[in-house]
């Protein structure tokens, strides 16, 4: 099984991508508190990021 980490502010928009990967058999991490995204990564070890937002607190070559 694949593991995607979905990075999205949106929470419905979140639990859609997340619904539509689940009927694919992918497992999903989600990622809407930036606080730390670092720690989420290496304990997520995701195989993917699905990444919909450029967070206003991270400059979009960081993220």
């Amino acid at each position: 099984m694949f593991t995607i980490m979905v990075v999205e502010d949106d929470r419905t928009l979140f639990e859609e991508i997340k619904d539509w990967l689940f009927q694919w058999s992918y497992k999903v991490i989600g990622l809407t508190d930036f606080s730390n995204v670092l720690q989420k990564f290496i304990d997520g070890k995701p195989d993917l990021i699905f990444k919909g937002v450029f967070p206003d607190i991270y400059p979009a070559a960081y993220v």
